[in-house]
């Protein structure tokens, strides 16, 4: 995904789909009265935008240089950054919230658990870790479950891999497994197959 021209239509495919769950996200946010978030893998910056529309001060993170360049084009206001998410160049606890969308999922577990370790670093204690990643529920729509399995099968390489390694290993679990944070909440979306999920640092 390091390329400009699939980061301008990466938009159009994927929005469609998050709508609703990128409007439930923001109105918890703003219930939680969050006033500072930090998105990892922030892509093109479609979370961030509705976020700041709110009055969130909004920080994102990708290490590719395509959808950042996307990302400062459709918005301002909102600081974005290159880096690795295994490695953030952030103070400890300097956010209320950090969430990282649909990213997970393509990861080795050993990366996994290096990312979400450095978003509960640079969380408050009583803040939030907001993981949006497959979960594909008991009754799921089986078109929703066909179309993200192609999807994911034509991105092909290391990212099936993994992916198919999260789904038959007990997706989140198999990342969050060991690490000190508590489900707070979950909420599901995309015909069963995304779900959104919430937790605290414990």
């Amino acid at each position: 995904m390091e390329s400009y021209w699939f980061a301008r239509i990466y938009d159009p495919l994927v929005e469609p789909v998050l709508t609703g769950l990128r409007e439930n996200l923001t109105e918890s946010l703003v219930n939680l009265k969050i006033e500072n978030i930090l998105d990892v893998g922030c892509g093109t910056g479609s979370q961030l935008r509705r976020l700041a529309t709110k009055g969130i001060r909004c920080t994102g993170v990708d290490r590719s240089d395509g959808m950042l360049r996307v990302a400062r084009k459709k918005s301002s206001g909102i600081d974005y950054i290159q880096a690795d998410a295994t490695a953030l160049p952030f103070r400890d606890q300097q956010y209320q919230a950090a969430m990282i969308s649909l990213a997970l999922h393509e990861k080795s577990p050993e990366e996994g658990r290096l990312i979400l370790k450095e978003m509960l670093r640079v969380v408050k204690p009583d803040g939030y870790l907001i993981i949006v990643d497959y979960h594909f529920t008991e009754n799921r729509k089986w078109i929703a479950d066909k179309a993200v399995s192609f999807a994911e099968f034509m991105v092909g390489g290391d990212h099936y891999r993994n992916f198919r390694y999260y789904r038959r290993n007990g997706e989140l679990t198999s990342i969050i497994d060991g690490l000190p944070m508590k489900h707070h909440s979950s909420r599901n979306f995309a015909g069963g197959t995304i779900a959104l999920n919430f937790y605290q640092p414990a």
